[in-house]
């Protein structure tokens, strides 16, 4: 059995598609037997963008013409597809021996939300376009269990056609010395020293309530008895997001980080006093459980699958909490007892979350994609 994994332009930097695709194959190679293989369908020499670019001209040609094109002279027995995005450009006829990973809905759910190319008509129609063709595919996986009824709700796929397969937490997400030289120079390359620290890690985009992040780090300014930050990882402020930490007088308390390598990411974890994450919608949210590997505590929304991926292990609230939200963080950072009951719940949390069991699902799923389609 010949397996390939693709889905993803290494230029379009979809760097958590990148991730997925890669940790996946590291930990299903072990998981197979001597006859049979798994490759990633890089181009040799492409280099990963090192911000999302969706709407370059030479991205749109790589991945709607060339991709399709080069899709097609590859010769396999099992396609994984790891952004149901691309299942556009997977030959119908193909279809039975695909297996496609859906992460989330959000392109159809949060329509004119997303600063993304499915905004645009030819987007969208790619999208729409992929999920007619779910239903067709020898198996459709997806991250959670609110995914899977967000798939059912919206496509023809029956509840058999899809399984549900967490995401895996690398294990270099753990928590670590930050008096170490190295992590101490991080620190203080960006200031972070001297404060405590909330964290945000990902987009700025309306979904994830960065509004709400903003007024939970206005109100801590007032209320803690010890200095209080921002550190904020990716993404970038909209103009109304700008104004409003203008008019909140937030400017001197935000460190704004991009493109931080994964080294710098578990630093960044590791540096945070509280991981802040009030999302109004995730299909699984991997910081919730990445932030516990590394031993910070996570005051959550219930957005979409959050409190399903979170489970007992954080403090979660409604994304509009305002109160619950900043009493929670202040109780991380007030009561240590209380801190440490997270740091404990979130560490077993985490330990859930692995790549070497979800490439064990996949490998099963594989063998009978493989199997159902005629080969044995």
């Amino acid at each position: 059995m010949r397996v390939l994994i693709s889905g993803y332009v290494l230029s379009e930097g979809r760097r958590s598609m990148i991730r997925t695709a890669r940790s996946v194959c590291r930990h299903v190679k072990p998981h197979l037997s001597v006859a049979d293989s798994v490759e990633l369908a890089e181009r040799p020499g492409e280099q990963t963008a090192l911000n999302l670019d969706h709407s370059g001209l030479l991205v749109k040609i790589r991945k709607r013409l060339l991709f399709p094109l080069r899709l097609a002279l590859k010769d396999y027995d099992v396609l994984h597809i790891v952004d149901n995005d691309y299942l556009a450009g997977v030959a119908p006829w193909r279809l039975r021996r695909t297996v496609v990973t859906c992460h989330d809905m959000m392109p159809l759910l949060l329509y004119g939300q997303l600063e993304d190319a499915f905004a645009r008509s030819m987007g969208r129609y790619f999208y729409r376009n992929g999920l007619e063709k779910m239903p067709r595919c020898g198996q459709v996986v997806t991250d959670s269990q609110f995914s899977k009824s967000c798939i059912l709700k919206h496509t023809g796929c029956a509840p058999e056609d899809v399984q549900v397969i967490h995401l895996g937490v690398d294990e270099s997400f753990r928590e670590i010395d930050m008096t170490a030289p190295d992590c101490q120079a991080f620190v203080e390359r960006h200031g972070l020293g001297g404060r405590r620290l909330l964290l945000h890690v990902g987009t700025a985009e309306p979904y994830k309530n960065i509004e709400t992040v903003l007024g939970v780090l206005h109100r801590l300014a007032g209320s803690s008895a010890n200095p209080i930050g921002l550190l904020k990882v990716g993404g970038t402020f909209s103009a109304e997001q700008k104004a409003l930490i203008g008019e909140l007088g937030l400017g001197n308390l935000i460190v704004h980080l991009k493109g931080l390598s994964e080294q710098e990411l578990v630093w960044a974890y590791n540096a945070a006093d509280v991981l802040l994450w009030p999302s109004r919608f995730e299909g699984f949210g991997l910081a919730v459980p990445e932030a516990m590997a590394c031993g910070t505590p996570v005051v959550c929304s219930n957005g979409g699958s959050l409190a399903e991926i979170a489970g007992d292990a954080a403090a979660v609230h409604d994304p509009d909490d305002l109160d619950g939200l900043t009493a929670s963080c202040l109780r991380v950072l007030e009561d240590e007892g209380y801190r440490q009951d997270l740091r404990t719940r979130g560490f077993v949390r985490a330990s859930h979350f692995s790549w070497d069991r979800a490439a064990s699902g996949y490998c099963e799923v594989y063998a009978r994609v493989h199997r159902e389609a005629g080969g044995g």
